[in-house]
Parts: C-alpha cells; structure tokens; sequence
C-alpha cells in the first residue's frame, strides 16, 4: 500500500519543524590575552555551555589590544553570538565602546570594572571574600603580632571597601595594619610608597595588595631593596611575574580567580540573557566570580622570618602581647 499524500506531508512538516528547533544557540566569551588562567576556564565553559544545550565561541585577542579585541567582538557578532562575555583589554579607554556594543547585542563585562558605567552588567570577584583570603594568607606566612602595611586604590571605591573592611574583619588583633596606602591607581607612586617604606620601616614584615596590579609593584620595590623573602608580598591577582615570585618564594600568596568556578558563572550568564531568562538576567547583575588561594612552598618560614627580622632590629619580639 502506498503511503498516502497528507502522510508525507505530515512527515515533511515534522522533519523540517524538528530541524528548525535545534538551531544552535551560540554565545562567546571573549579574553584580554593569553594565559593559563584563560586556557582553563575556555575549557570549563566549553563544556558547561555544551551541558546547557549552547556552543561556544572563545577568542583571544592577538596581540592582546583594545583594537584588536573589538574587531574580534565584531566578528562574533557576525558568526551569530547571541550574548558575549568580555574581558576588557583597557577598560578605562573601551567604555564608549562597550556601551555601544551592549545596544547590539547582552554584553556582560567581566573582571575589570569600566569607570562610570552603571549600564553594563559586570562579573567581578566577590569583593568580601578576597578580603578574607588576603587575611588568612597574612595569618599563615607573618608572625602574629608584627606591622604590615597594605595597599589599594581608592578608599572610596565601594569595591575597595569591601575587601578592605573584610581583610581587616577576618585578620582581627593578628597584626597591625600599620597604615593603608592609596595610590589612585597609579603604579608609580604605588612602587614609590612601598619604596619609602622599605627604607624608612624596616620593621613592616609584610605588604597587601588590595588590587590586581599591586602585587607586581609590591614584588619589584622589594626585590630592588634586596628584601626578597624577608618582606611578604599577599595580592589579589595573577601577574605572570607573581606566579614566577610563587615558584621561587618571593611572592608568599596570592588571591586569584578560579578557573572552573568562574567559568559556571559567566556560561550561566550568557544563557540567562541569550534566552531573555529576566530572572536569571537579575540574578548574573548580582552574582560574584569565586575566588580562591596560590601559595608558595620555598619561602622562610615564619620562624625563620623572624630570626632575620630581629638581626636587623633586635627590639622585634618573637610574636608576643609586647609587640613593636
């Protein structure tokens, strides 16, 4: 019996509504610049998009310029992304640009804050907790009882005042926060505070980098005063100087963005606004990225930091109520 004409009819309707539902829904994420840190978290995404029924389109932008990255947004757009994550190059300078870019199409702005812009969405690290985790690195790698002194932006910042307030929540009476030196963002006068203090206080056992940029700054100024491995040097970020400093013990700890975690975070994002999902949408406006600890293996420790400390200045007690 041949099958009749509205049966295949019906078929081919099937066939072709079947084809139409499963067009891919594509969304990307777009980096600053190569890294390890990147190559990870492209690889989680890659398959938490897939577990979400998403393909994923990731790029890096090389060389890793503001020009560059903004000419590969454009081409995603072309390859259909439905929503994209962004790292910004210069976020300071792509602020034009990125609100240009979020008219077009959800654009989620990742890490790096762009100053004065209250439109975009942004997925930055949970602020209170790298403060805490600075704080239980300090308790870890600095005698109890001795000065440290700790470094940041703005005080004003409400991201800065976060991690400061956690940090000092979370160290207590451990030790003294001699004094909290801001530098507005700029390096120089950042590496000239911690300069003067290398030579003028030389009882300061340790320095805390409340921003990403810091911790190379921090390493450079101590490394140039001969004071590698006495001084501590705790940061927020992952400059590829630090992680070399974590290899060979002048970096003691550092606060950095998790890979994997991160990765759930932003994929969930992107499926939130590319399905238009408004409860996921206020949900990724509110989120944090998570972060976790880096910590070094061949440094002094505390015992022997101490030691040292006390041949310079022998008034340093051994962590006692009596303290400098």
């Amino acid at each position: 019996m041949k099958p009749s004409l509205l049966l295949v009819l019906v078929l081919g309707v099937s066939i072709f509504t079947g084809y139409a539902g499963a067009e891919e829904l594509r969304v990307g994420i777009l980096a600053d610049a190569s890294s390890d840190f990147w190559t990870k978290l492209r690889d989680e995404a890659q398959t938490a998009a897939k577990s979400l029924d998403m393909t994923l389109d990731f790029r890096v932008p090389a060389p890793p310029t503001a020009e560059q990255q903004e000419a590969l947004a454009q081409k995603m757009i072309d390859a259909g992304v439905k929503a994209l994550a962004i790292c910004p190059a210069k976020a300071a300078k792509q602020k034009d640009f990125l609100e240009a870019l979020a008219q077009r199409i959800p654009v989620i702005v990742l890490f790096k804050e762009v100053p004065n812009s209250t439109d975009l969405a942004f997925l930055g690290k949970d602020n209170r907790e790298s403060g805490r985790l600075l704080a239980t690195l300090i308790r870890e790698v600095v005698p109890e009882g001795l000065k440290i002194q700790v470094l940041c932006d703005d005080q004003t910042r409400p991201a800065t005042q976060q991690r400061i307030e956690s940090f000092r929540e979370a160290l207590g009476s451990y030790a003294i926060v001699d004094a909290v030196l801001e530098d507005k963002g700029d390096r120089m006068l950042g590496w000239a505070n911690v300069i003067d203090s290398l030579e003028s206080r030389p009882e300061i056992a340790a320095f805390v980098g409340m921003q990403d940029y810091h911790g190379p700054m921090i390493l450079r100024a101590v490394l140039e005063k001969n004071r590698g491995k006495w001084v501590r040097v705790v940061s927020c970020g992952s400059d590829p100087s630090t992680l070399k400093g974590l290899e060979d013990g002048t970096v003691h700890g550092l606060v950095v963005d998790d890979a994997a975690g991160s990765a759930q975070a932003i994929v969930k994002g992107l499926a939130a606004f590319a399905r238009n999902d408004k409860e996921g949408i206020e949900e990724t406006k509110v989120a944090t990225i998570p972060v976790t600890i880096l910590k070094t293996e061949g440094t002094l420790s505390p015992e022997d930091m101490m030691n040292a400390l006390q041949l310079q200045l022998p008034w340093v007690s051994e962590a006692t109520p009596d303290r400098p």
